[in-house]
């Protein structure tokens, strides 16, 4: 046991003697860290052999033998952020494979760009995927993915994880989407985007790769398209339609289908907790009653018209009245704002109450019911204004998100008006002569 500790603390000195930047390695060999601290190592690989896991469960696994990719962590520079950089190179002892060069600046000891490094290691890795049969005198000009395809596949792992936002879903579905599938697959860069129009086009790329990957035979037709996307040189539209043969991916029928998925991402899971503001809404738009007219149609009314239930002489023409609304309160205490709960059960008492014979209690408790939401209402509001207020009173630098239209500003107000403009000259006589009129009438 003595001998084999002195072996081994002899070959690890020299590892280290030979390599003084420190060298972790994955599991199964394909990734490798050079620099800084153990522990960032440690947590680098951990990061990108779980992207990998999840990457294969989403779309399979690749044929062929995996190209090593070698990240290099470097030291930070004072006065500038962290950074990330990605490049292809050949094997030095074999010339026919490759590896991934990814070079990581710290922004601080011990401190990556986390965000930036998975995504760039997703980009590699589905890259990678499409590269494991080429030579290198095959390998295309440009190794590019369209970033719709990015966003979309990291968007898809995202909410396989259950950490998806269905409020981004919920804007898109409400505005009938952002931007036409046509025109998102074919942009190139996001860097010119806005935050929210980023935000946008990460959820629109996570339905239309969710929508794909749900069609029959999703996960092999994907992986087939990884194995060709990256060298395509083609119009984006041709190679889903080769790889999806089975999709209507016209202009009109890929529009719709992909609004569906939008929908359905959209749609509150059963036990997700709404806010106040959101439960109101739900609770006014549920607590509706459905009257018969004089010709025997059905016409929502609102609850206010109680008495008219109960002047109903047959019992189930009282429980038609007041089924839809019963089915929707029921559905709305699972996710209504905790506080709410006591109000819906209240809510589902009086209609309950509306096939019985006594009233007499009925609109003491809608009055108090009305009450208890009103004061729910105005904490909600002052909660949000203390929110906003300790927001603005902590902040201790700007964001920069504003800078385009104070810039914008100040353009305008740099801009020259023309001495001779015939129209700018009749509007100030005009607002002149309006001046005298009233201060001759004063």
């Amino acid at each position: 046991m003595l001998l084999r500790l002195l072996i081994f603390c002899s070959l690890l000195g020299a590892a280290l003697a030979q390599d003084p930047r420190g060298r972790s390695e994955s599991n199964l060999g394909q990734i490798v860290v050079y620099g800084s601290e153990a522990r960032v190592r440690t947590e680098v690989i951990q990061g990108a052999e779980a992207l990998i896991r999840d990457l294969e469960s989403l779309v399979g696994s690749p044929e062929g033998q995996a190209s090593p990719i070698v990240i290099e962590l470097y030291p930070p520079v004072t006065g500038k952020p962290g950074a990330v950089r990605r490049e292809l190179l050949t094997l030095p002892e074999q010339k026919d494979r490759f590896r991934f060069q990814i070079n990581v600046r710290l922004s601080a000891p011990e401190v990556y760009p986390r965000d930036d490094l998975q995504r760039t290691l997703l980009e590699v890795f589905l890259i990678e995927r499409g590269i494991r049969e080429v030579s290198p005198d095959d390998l295309p000009e440009h190794l590019n993915l369209f970033p719709w395809l990015i966003d979309g596949i990291a968007e898809a792992i995202a909410w396989k994880a259950k950490k998806g936002e269905r409020a981004v879903y919920a804007a898109l579905r409400d505005n009938g989407g952002w931007m036409s599938i046509d025109k998102l697959i074919d942009v190139e860069k996001t860097g010119s985007f806005d935050v929210l129009s980023r935000e946008l086009f990460r959820a629109s790329s996570g339905a239309l790769t969710m929508a794909l990957l749900a069609q029959p035979e999703g996960k092999k037709s994907m992986n087939a398209y990884l194995a060709e996307a990256s060298g395509f040189e083609g119009e984006p539209i041709e190679l889903l339609r080769k790889n999806f043969p089975d999709v209507n991916l016209g202009r009109e029928g890929l529009e719709k289908w992909w609004l569906t998925q939008v929908a359905a991402l959209a749609a509150p899971a059963l036990t997700q907790t709404m806010t106040i503001e959101l439960t109101e809404k739900e609770l006014a738009a549920s607590l509706k009653l459905y009257l018969p007219d004089e010709n025997g149609r059905l016409v929502v009314r609102e609850l206010d018209a109680w008495p008219e239930v109960m002047a109903m002489e047959k019992n189930e023409d009282r429980l038609s009245a007041i089924r839809q609304a019963s089915d929707m309160l029921v559905g709305l205490s699972y996710r209504s704002f905790p506080t709410y709960r006591p109000v819906i059960a209240g809510y589902l008492k009086i209609l309950s109450d509306l096939t019985g014979e006594k009233s007499d209690h009925i609109v003491g408790a809608l009055d108090n019911l009305k009450m208890f939401r009103e004061a729910e209402r105005r904490r909600y509001e002052r909660l949000v204004d203390l929110l906003d207020w300790y927001h603005l009173s902590t902040v201790q630098e700007e964001s920069g998100e504003f800078d385009d239209y104070l810039l914008i500003k100040k353009e305008l107000e740099k801009a020259e008006v023309p001495a001779d403009d015939p129209l700018i000259k009749y509007v100030d006589e005009a607002q002149q002569l309006f001046d005298r009129r009233k201060n001759s009438a004063r």
